[in-house]
Formats: C-alpha cells, structure tokens, sequence
C-alpha cells in the first residue's frame, strides 16, 4: 500500500510541476525593410540614392566607419562632405549597433540634428571596396524617419 500512495504523490508532484511551469516564448523580432532608405527627412520625403564611407579611428580608440549617405544618384567619393544629408558612425564590423549616432542635416539648411536614442544599425558585409548594412532612425521631433538598406563605397 505504501508503494502505490509514493506512486501516487510522485504522479501529482510531477503533474502539478509541469503544470506551473511557464512556457518560454520568444518574442517576434520586427521585420526589418529590404528597400533602399526612404522615409521623411524633416517632414519632406527623401531616398537615399548613393553613398561613401570613410574608415577612421572613432570613439574610445575603435576601429569604425564614418558612413555618408545622399540624395543625390553622384555622390560618392569625390563630394564634399556637406553634401550628405545622413552620417553614421559605427564600428568596423559586422553586426547589429543600437548605441550609437546618427546626424542628421535638413537639405537646403544649416539645420542638423544628432539622433542617440532608438537608433538601430547594421552592418551586414564589409568588402575591400564596399560596405552594406540597414539603418531605422525616428525622430518625433524633427518629423523624420528613415529605414531600408544601404550601400557605400569606401574612400580611404
């Protein structure tokens, strides 16, 4: 009788333990765009058509990447640097960056701001010639928004 009542407790310990026992969900990563960058620079609709990078030593001694980014189809290596409306500056590597910046400039102004918050950056491939990654940046407060893929050509 003894071996039937642990038998018994055995069962119901297990049954009540997987019971309680909290399912682990992943949580649904957000699609990422496999478009150009488009979206609002300060209220107007922009696309970004071409772009260059310059390699350098960033922040803290890091190898990184000064990423330009342009409306206009000729802007690469040659252009000043006013003429890009986007900079991003990340490290040289391939991965996924939320700490760090974004500047950027309203075309046909001065205006420019530094985005540090909610940024999301990724470098996908780095080549001798080339780097590639996606970029999403909200700004509320400048009515701009931008997200989608992006291609620069090193310069350095």
């Amino acid at each position: 009788m003894n071996w039937l009542k642990a038998s018994i407790l055995i069962l119901l310990t297990a049954t009540v333990t997987l019971s309680c026992k909290k399912k682990h969900i992943e949580p649904e990563q957000p699609v990422q765009s496999t478009k150009g960058v488009t979206g609002k620079l300060y209220g107007k609709d922009f696309t970004v058509a071409s772009g260059k990078a310059n390699l350098r030593i960033i922040d803290f001694q890091e190898e990184g990447c000064e990423i330009f980014l342009s409306s206009g189809k000729n802007d690469g290596c040659g252009t000043v640097n006013d003429n890009f409306n986007v900079i991003i500056r990340i490290p040289r590597k391939v991965g996924k960056f939320t700490d760090y910046y974004a500047i950027l400039s309203e075309p046909g102004t001065s205006n420019f701001s530094m985005f540090t918050d909610g940024n999301l950056f990724e470098i996908t491939s780095i080549s001798a010639t080339t780097i590639k990654g996606y970029l999403k940046v909200t700004s509320a407060t400048t009515n701009s928004s931008l997200e989608g893929v992006f291609e620069a050509t090193i310069c350095n």
